[in-house]
């Protein structure tokens, strides 16, 4: 009989919170008009302090605007989390990646199989299902 393990159960309830806060960010910026969200995500930073970080990230990294109130170096720290060994969740291969909040925890897209899951986009364009290239997968010169 195995015992329970409260540390690992601590450390997945935390990142699973962590990245449905990302998620409700991501989701209330990108139903908001363009012409409106840099308010909105300017009034969300400013009178949330808890989730400017995730505002900043998703205005800079997902929704392109890499003039937003944050220094490029901080943008890129931000990208989410190191990158790290997932599962393809098209053909089950090992890949290089971050998580992205719409996928099962631990699956990502590996190289092989960007054109065939229709994720064939430009670097630094999202995929509703797999995230951003570049970011999320097709990692290029990182480790």
């Amino acid at each position: 009989m195995s015992t329970f393990n409260f540390e690992i159960a601590i450390s997945i309830a935390a990142d699973s919170l962590a990245k449905l806060k990302e998620a409700d960010v991501f989701r209330v910026l990108e139903s908001t008009e363009n012409s409106n969200r840099n308010e909105l995500a300017l009034y969300i930073a400013k009178n949330r302090s808890d989730l400017a970080l995730e505002v900043k990230a998703l205005m800079v990294v997902a929704f392109c605007t890499p003039d937003w109130d944050v220094p490029q170096k901080e943008a890129t720290s931000i990208k989410t989390d190191k990158p790290r060994t997932l599962t393809c969740c098209c053909c089950g291969n090992s890949t290089r990646g971050r998580q992205w909040w719409g996928r099962d925890n631990g699956f990502g897209l590996c190289t092989d199989c960007i054109s065939f899951c229709e994720a064939d986009v430009g670097q630094g364009e999202k995929t509703e299902s797999y995230g951003i290239r570049g970011v999320h997968f097709d990692l290029q010169n990182e480790a």
